[in-house]
């Protein structure tokens, strides 16, 4: 994850980052910090998670490695919305 944060912050250009970053979004990455279970047939009482939350193997350095991931995605789209605005 942490390379992962390397390669996005890496551009100096805002669109790029974004690019970058919606690109790791479109290969699933979301999906894998996010808990995802499916119902078992066999099982009807259990479930199983078909994508084992980053989140959940209690990493502290992987979670604060997904805060970041987290919070520059939504901060760079705020900026770019900013920088789209034409006041004029």
């Amino acid at each position: 994850m942490g390379l992962i944060n390397t390669i996005v912050h890496y551009p100096a250009q805002l669109e790029r980052r974004v690019e970058l970053r919606e690109e790791f979004l479109r290969l699933g990455l979301l999906e894998a910090i996010e808990v995802t279970s499916v119902f078992l047939p066999t099982f009807p009482v259990l479930t199983y998670s078909c994508f084992q939350s980053l989140r959940l193997l209690g990493d502290s350095g992987l979670n604060t490695q997904l805060d970041v991931f987290l919070e520059e995605l939504e901060g760079d789209k705020a900026d770019l919305s900013w920088k789209s605005l034409n006041i004029s």
